[in-house]
């Protein structure tokens, strides 16, 4: 039997753990593209001062590589980082990362039913490469989303995502956009050199107490040497996380009403503690807990109290040379403007052109009608094309890891049956996917994410297209209940023996 090739395109979480089990479970050596100078994916990227996960060290780490050593219950980025590099070096796929090369164009070949790779390493000429199996493992926290405006700024604007650790913020005049997880993890430090700080607010976040904790030597004693000590932790709190579900999922229940309003009055609390009860207007948010994003922050609020922040809610008219004038004609004057406006979500691919059957453009497909796939892992007119952590696939609750780890074995699945049944490719059929995306859509109707509020779950046309509707208990039911015979079309040695 043919071994068949397998590229991946990114080596982010996604990358290598479809990296690792390609070469465990099938006995390939998978080659991988990255186009930065290292792995890591967002958190290679995302340096900013405060970058850290929202989630469990212990729940946000693969089930197969569980790692004992975590310093603290929310890790840092340079700590996730370093945690990918050794997983990719203990399972010997370090070495099979292509660094610095950026893939250009993805087409399948229908004369052969293998895929065309165009890539191009460190600025050289355009090159191409041949593949049975693809995996994007691209991610959606990618592509910065840097307004235009910011153009015109002639002071520093630095994006979180393309942090320049060499601007020194000491005594200067500071502001920062946006509000999301960037920007509340930041501005505590910021804070603390700048003369002054002033945070531009089009929405506000629900913020949750962190609770922040060091594991101590004992506790990593007791993970290392009694390994189901750490199997019972990672399994509380991956189960506490997944009852956070009833927030976003059931926002009516009762059980989902009284968590809302102890955040609330946690949010109140901590404000009134610090003397600004007139900043709870400002900052308790009055749509959903889940609608948008939620974060956990020890010292966000606290941050916001300081003499030395100003809130601005007024949305921006100008930027004219260093000032920033709002449209109540305020204008402000700065050394500094930290974006932290996120990424543009909607744009999956970023700049890389994907063309399936038939000569279908996946990304013209994607931007004029709504991004369906099979599963999250699968696109009708795409055969033997994985996308992992893409459409209907991230949590609003709980670790994306786990639902990586998911996707991975749907594809490794449907590889192991395309050898069985001598077939040369698979293509999840259009009713197969269309059914997926129509219960997806079903789903979300009653949760909090359609409550209305705006978030980069939605695309330009309002649509929820980035989440997965349920727990990640289910996401495993659901890809592990995956009809290969049924939902398939399958493609034979010489020709597709199901063509539409």
């Amino acid at each position: 039997m043919t071994i068949p090739t397998v590229g991946i395109i990114g080596s982010g979480f996604s990358g290598i753990c479809a990296a690792i089990k390609v070469k465990k479970q099938l006995g390939i050596t998978a080659r991988i593209f990255e186009v930065s100078e290292d792995l890591g994916g967002t958190w290679n990227h995302n340096t900013y001062p405060g970058c850290a996960c929202d989630v469990d060290s212990h729940v946000y780490s693969f089930s197969f590589a569980k790692n004992p050593n975590w310093t603290e219950k929310f890790s840092s980025s340079p700590e996730i980082k370093e945690y990918i590099r050794d997983v990719a070096k203990r399972f010997n796929v370090y070495n099979d990362i292509q660094f610095k090369t950026h893939v250009v164009r993805a087409t399948w070949l229908e004369s052969e039913n293998k895929w065309k790779l165009d890539w191009t390493q460190d600025g050289m000429p355009i090159e191409t490469s041949y593949f049975d199996y693809i995996f994007s493992g691209l991610g959606p926290l990618r592509v910065p989303h840097i307004p235009d405006k910011f153009k015109a700024f002639e002071g520093t604007v630095v994006h979180t995502s393309k942090w320049d650790s060499s601007i020194d913020f000491t005594n200067k005049r500071v502001a920062v956009i946006g509000t999301g997880a960037s920007a509340i993890q930041a501005i505590p430090h910021l804070v603390k050199v700048a003369a002054t700080l002033d945070t531009y607010q089009r929405t506000n976040s629900w913020i949750i107490d962190r609770y922040q904790m060091r594991f101590s030597r004992f506790v990593k004693f007791l993970f290392t040497y009694l390994p189901f000590t750490m199997f019972l932790y990672r399994a509380f709190f991956f189960f506490l996380w997944e009852y956070l579900y009833t927030l976003m999922g059931y926002p009516n229940s009762r059980t989902s009403k009284m968590i809302s309003r102890y955040i609330r009055y946690r949010m109140i609390k901590r404000l009134t503690n610090k003397g600004r009860g007139d900043l709870v207007p400002v900052l308790v948010p009055d749509y959903a807990i889940g609608c948008k994003r939620g974060a956990l922050s020890d010292d966000y609020l606290e941050t916001l109290c300081a003499e030395n922040v100003r809130i601005n809610r007024v949305p921006i008219k100008n930027i004219v040379g260093r000032t920033i004038i709002t449209e109540d004609g305020r204008i402000s004057e700065y050394d500094i403007v930290c974006l932290a406006t996120g990424f543009k979500t909607t744009s999956i691919l970023g700049d890389l052109q994907v063309t399936g059957r038939n000569s279908l453009s996946l990304n013209k497909l994607w931007e004029t009608s709504y991004p369906k796939t099979y599963k999250s892992v699968g696109i009708h007119g795409f055969p033997n094309f994985f996308m992992l952590a893409g459409p209907a696939s991230i949590l609003g609750h709980s670790s994306v890891v786990f639902m990586i780890e998911q996707q991975v074995k749907l594809a490794i699945n449907s590889i192991k049956y395309a050898q069985k049944h001598d077939l040369v490719a698979m293509e999840p059929t259009a009713e197969a996917q269309d059914k997926f995306i129509n219960e997806l859509l079903e789903d979300l109707k009653d949760t909090a994410w359609s409550s209305g509020c705006d978030s980069w779950y939605k695309n330009e046309r309002g649509e929820i297209f980035a989440l997965w509707s349920g727990t990640a208990t289910s996401f495993w039911w659901k890809l592990r209940r995956t009809n290969y015979t049924d939902d398939y079309i399958k493609y034979g040695k010489t020709e597709c023996t199901e063509r539409p």
